[in-house]
């Protein structure tokens, strides 16, 4: 009985747009089924909206990218590139939130791709994955590897 009124809760928080409450009530049904790959969809995606939830959403973010890609269903979002997409890019967001509080704000000038998402899939699965595989100083280039980089893909797009 007290599961569904937590399910109750948890719809009604997402109907609200009520991005703490998701987690909260999305936590107290993961205890009960952990195998639920549509409440840590929800649960990942609330970071992309509220940067509060952002580190809580990324750890759920995670666990949901390693649930599609072994095959579980990717609802509530309509396709499996948008879903890996969108989590990935939480990932990647809250790796740049940590970077930035050291100074390094080159996560929020390079992630522009959400827009390109619906133009191209999988363009922003791969961007969240190139930036989850990055850290802090590595020898790409930095913030300046990276322009050229979108640079250079634009180029192609533009060309094919």
């Amino acid at each position: 009985m007290a599961k569904a009124g937590v399910g109750k809760q948890f719809e009604d928080a997402v109907k609200s747009k009520n991005y703490p409450d998701q987690l909260k009530y999305g936590k107290q049904l993961l205890a009960v089924n952990p195998d639920s790959p549509a409440v840590l969809i929800v649960m990942g995606v609330a970071g992309l909206y509220d940067a509060n939830v952002l580190a809580e959403s990324a750890e759920a973010a995670k666990k949901a990218i390693s649930m599609i890609e072994a095959g579980k269903p990717f609802a509530p979002i309509a396709t499996k590139d948008q879903a890996l997409g969108y989590l990935n890019w939480v990932v990647a967001k809250s790796i740049g939130q940590v970077r930035s509080k050291h100074g390094d704000h080159s996560f929020h000038q390079s992630c522009t791709l959400r827009r390109r998402s619906e133009e191209e899939p999988g363009a922003l699965q791969r961007a969240g994955r190139r930036l989850r595989r990055r850290t802090c100083g590595q020898a790409d280039g930095g913030l300046p590897g990276l322009r050229r980089q979108a640079r250079k893909q634009r180029e192609q797009v533009g060309q094919g």
